[in-house]
């Protein structure tokens, strides 16, 4: 038992010594897909952490803690009949007779998430030389909103008293059930190191789809790496 236990410190001792580790503030731009809504660009910034096994090549963890936004632009119109019926503006079951539309309803929502953001990566890295190397990675991550805000609008025309109306509330969005403080997923990576510049995408997908629905993730980044 002793021995095993010696064998396994020295193996500890000498992957230790033969490690790198790398810190790189990093800056870039998050774009969120949902399957109701076009893309939306906001940004991210972030400090990554880099462990090597051997140096700056192979087996590796990439962790690190980052700042985004997920940003939900929603717009929607429809028209309310005379007879109480609720139908999308541009209505598939085609054309709507004026004389039966009691009013137009247009609704505009407009959501910011802020989230601190941490992965766990498992790594593999290739070098092509002393200063040039590409890295692929993949695992989970865990994230926490911290800020956010929803600002729901809503603008009516009444064709009967020929009058507009218009009404607009702001809340926080984690204050509502739609959506929830705790997000947690899986994430990959692919980096290119160049010198001491590391150009980065991640792709992340949700797992606890509690909120409205699916979110793919798209980041670009680019940063500067310190060894340490």
């Amino acid at each position: 038992m002793k021995r095993i236990l010696l064998m396994m410190m020295s193996l500890l001792a000498v992957m230790t010594l033969s490690a790198q580790v790398y810190i790189t503030p990093e800056i870039g731009v998050a774009m969120l897909k949902r399957d109701y809504m076009a893309a939306t660009v906001s940004p991210r910034v972030g400090v990554g952490l880099d462990f090597y096994f051997k140096k700056s090549k192979g087996l590796g963890i990439s962790t690190g803690l980052y700042f985004y936004q997920k940003k939900d632009l929603w717009r929607d119109a429809a028209v309310y009949l005379q007879n109480g019926e609720y139908l999308p503006l541009y209505s598939p079951y085609g054309s709507i007779d004026k004389s039966d539309v009691k009013r137009f309803d247009f609704i505009e929502s407009d959501v910011k998430r802020n989230y601190l953001h941490l992965p766990v990566l498992l790594t593999y890295t290739w070098k092509f030389s002393d200063n040039s190397s590409l890295s692929l990675g993949v695992g989970p991550y865990v994230a926490y909103g911290i800020a956010g805000k929803f600002v729901w609008s809503s603008r009516e025309y009444d064709l009967e008293g020929k009058e507009f109306s218009f009404s607009e509330k702001e809340f926080n969005p984690f204050d509502s059930q739609s959506y929830h403080h705790c997000d947690v997923g899986l994430t990959s990576m692919l980096s290119l190191n160049i010198n001491r510049w590391l150009v980065k995408m991640n792709y992340e997908t949700n797992l606890n789809r509690r909120d409205l629905s699916e979110d793919n993730l798209i980041s670009l980044g680019i940063g500067y790496r310190f060894s340490l």
